[in-house]
């Protein structure tokens, strides 16, 4: 609109609020090809995983920034050599439902993943094992907790410190 300040990276790439933006978008939305079948999701996190995400705070208080579905990927380095690409290929896609990081360095000191009734599956049960192998060999602790309709925040405190730093 006429008279309307303007941020600079507005000005650069030519945006502006109001209704004529709002229109700008719903036109680009229709230009797109009927192959770019893209949609937001309802919800980032299921419930089970908002429900213990709660908890999962009140568990760790400020004691550590939580991240949810964080690849696996950028957990790790890839070393070179034979096989790189084959080793690159099996994590590329594989996600953990929450990680645990150092307040202030985002050092990771825990992976956390949610176990529903799908982990029964035998396909689920080997990505599972090889999720842990992985976080064997990079050195990062693991947490499977079982899906359950409420989660105990002091429990969920209690077996994170038993599992960084096991007696």
């Amino acid at each position: 609109m006429a008279g309307e300040p303007r941020g600079c990276l507005a000005s650069v790439f030519g945006m502006f609020s109001g209704s004529a933006s709002a229109d700008a978008r719903d036109v680009q939305r229709q230009a797109r090809p009927a192959t770019f079948l893209y949609e937001r999701t309802e919800r980032f996190l299921s419930f089970a995983e908002s429900a213990f995400l709660t908890a999962l705070r009140a568990a760790v208080a400020d004691e550590y920034e939580i991240f949810a579905k964080v690849r696996l990927l950028d957990l790790l380095n890839m070393k070179a050599g034979e096989g790189r690409q084959a080793a690159f290929n099996r994590v590329q896609a594989k996600q953990l439902d929450f990680l645990l990081c150092e307040r202030g360095t985002s050092r990771p000191v825990l992976a956390i993943e949610l176990d529903d009734s799908s982990h029964q599956r035998s396909d689920r049960r080997a990505r599972d094992a090889f999720v842990e192998e992985v976080l064997e060999v990079i050195g990062l602790p693991a947490l499977r907790v079982p899906v359950t309709r409420s989660y105990d925040s002091p429990q969920i405190a209690r077996l994170i410190r038993t599992t960084i730093s096991p007696k």
